[in-house]
């Protein structure tokens, strides 16, 4: 099992974040579940790659605003996962 860096605290917030590796810059709704000082799972209703630039426009409790997909797991049909770190 890996060990993650930061430990994570439940974060349970509706989420915008401008998905700026797009064209027209789209505007995705999330919706949180756990977040550290590296990084944080959310939930999506669109897929995302892994490695897609993300900026959160939304309050976070970190200093971070821009963050990249890591790993994206589908649960359904119109829900996913997606672990995401922090970068400067």
């Amino acid at each position: 099992m890996e060990q993650k860096p930061h430990p994570r605290s439940p974060y349970e917030e509706y989420l915008e974040i401008c998905m700026h590796s797009r064209p027209h810059h789209d505007t995705l709704l999330a919706i949180g579940s756990n977040i550290s000082d590296s990084g944080a799972c959310i939930y999506t209703f669109k897929p995302l790659k892994e490695g897609e630039g993300l900026l959160f426009k939304s309050n976070l409790p970190v200093p971070y605003r821009k963050a990249t997909s890591r790993w994206v797991k589908q649960c359904n049909r119109s829900i996913y996962k997606v672990g995401v770190m922090f970068v400067e």
